[in-house]
């Protein structure tokens, strides 16, 4: 090996390393918000199922009430305020649960427009037998 060669692989590594480490970072910033996303799907359908299920002679009220707790419950990253539920208690009508929510991205990169928050919004419906 020659002398003028020695450490020529550090420095390549060193140049790929910058462009890989963002990119690492990105991905795993957009892996978290699928995530998310998925979460809140998941709690809007389980919101609007419950709803569904539990919509009967004890009306509208309580059973809204119900719902959203359980979409809230089946994840930790929304509360009952954040989920809306429209639709009717009659057979064969679609209730359709929404969850709406201002997430912060983490982990935050700036240099690819990944700071601040992002609108999430999870969507669920079921049918009323």
């Amino acid at each position: 090996m020659k002398d003028e060669e020695r450490g020529a692989a550090l420095v390549e590594f060193a140049l790929v390393l910058i462009v890989l480490c963002p990119l690492i970072v990105v991905i795993v910033a957009w892996g978290i918000r699928f995530h998310n996303a998925a979460q809140a799907d998941n709690a809007a359908f389980i919101a609007a199922r419950y709803y569904a299920i539990k919509c009967g002679p004890d009306g509208v009220g309580p059973a809204t009430a119900a719902a959203k707790a359980a979409g809230a419950a089946s994840t930790n990253l929304v509360s009952a305020g954040d989920i809306t539920i429209a639709g009717g208690c009659n057979s064969g009508d679609t209730i359709t649960a929404t969850v709406s929510k201002s997430k912060a991205w983490s982990p935050s990169v700036p240099i690819f427009g990944m700071n601040g928050n992002y609108s999430l919004i999870g969507k669920g419906a079921a049918r009323c037998e």
